[in-house]
């Protein structure tokens, strides 16, 4: 029976796998869009300090090659941002840890969408998955929306006159590479605010399916959890 349920937990299907799957696409995403800022930022450098140079009437080898590659990178980076930050926003909120053995993907998120509907009843056994996952989510988020919102507001703030103000200056001088690099940098800003919201929107849901979940096992057994 231990053998079973370890093959079926280590399945293609298991939530565990989906799980992991998810988590290394974004570790990937991260990885390559810090490999490619890093690059933009280098090659940045390079191309700054040729015209520095230049204004001197000194010369360095490379300016052709720092100039393509700081805008290739650029592109790059305008679409890996917003999808690093998009696929951290999409995070898997529940380790497999917290979950019975052998949970499949399909039943983790038919649980997952009766918690965000407030749907119980006609499938124990995935009522008693949402269960654990509400718990697990009540437990790890503590986030206080009032106390999230004092500091999101100066801080999305300043970091929407940065963008935005480097996205009006170079659109006005017709700099791409500005324009993408700040275009990108704005809509993972965006993604990454947007996390922690989302964590309180899923444990306000989590809180209202565990109420639902009490009284329908009240109502059966006259008893709770």
């Amino acid at each position: 029976m231990t053998a079973n349920v370890s093959a079926n937990a280590a399945g293609p299907d298991s939530y565990e796998k989906w799980y992991e799957r998810r988590v290394a696409a974004f570790h990937y995403l991260f990885g390559t869009s810090v490999t490619v800022g890093g690059l933009h930022f280098a090659a940045g450098f390079h191309d700054d300090n040729v015209e520095v140079l230049d204004l001197v009437g000194r010369s360095m080898p490379g300016w052709e090659a720092a100039g393509t590659v700081e805008s290739a990178t650029a592109h790059l980076a305008f679409l890996l941002f917003p999808a690093m930050g998009a696929a951290f926003f999409g995070m898997p909120w529940t380790s497999p840890k917290d979950l019975p053995a052998g949970v499949s993907a399909k039943r983790f998120r038919t649980a997952e969408m009766r918690i965000r509907y407030g749907v119980v009843g006609g499938d124990p056994e995935t009522d008693h998955v949402a269960r654990i996952a509400a718990e697990s989510l009540i437990r790890r988020v503590i986030l206080d929306p009032r106390i999230l919102l004092a500091f999101q507001v100066p801080t999305l703030g300043f970091m929407l006159f940065m963008t935005g103000s480097g996205l009006v200056w170079g659109w006005a001088d017709g700099d791409t590479v500005l324009v993408l690099r700040q275009g990108g940098a704005l809509l993972l800003f965006v993604c990454l605010f947007a996390v922690p919201w989302r964590l309180v929107l899923l444990r306000r849901r989590a809180l209202e399916f565990r109420n639902l979940h009490e009284a329908l096992l009240r109502r059966l057994h006259g008893t709770g959890r």
